[in-house]
């Protein structure tokens, strides 16, 4: 999958295409696959985030570290691109 700037592509239809408005109103119907502001603000939840050190499922885990934890859960942030299902996911 590749990401596109949708307003750049519209603004394009309008100069090269004879119904502009029908491919604007495809490409604003298309869903959003990557939502940069959910992404920075599921990135800066996770870094203000409190850890119940009791709850932590790697606690008694020798090969995974805290740094190592967060560094996953931010790379399954930026990887679902803002998409995470539910409250709390993070």
């Amino acid at each position: 999958m590749r990401l596109i700037n949708a307003e750049k592509l519209i603004e394009k239809t309008e100069r090269d295409f004879c119904y502009p408005e029908a491919y604007k109103k495809m490409v604003e119907e298309e869903p959003t696959a990557y939502d940069l502001d959910a992404v920075i603000q599921q990135l800066e939840g996770l870094r203000d985030e409190h850890i119940d050190m009791q709850c932590c499922p790697y606690v008694d885990d020798d090969e995974m570290s805290c740094v190592q934890c967060y560094m996953k859960k931010a790379i399954e942030i930026v990887k679902s691109g803002g998409q995470l299902c539910g409250e709390g996911s993070i």
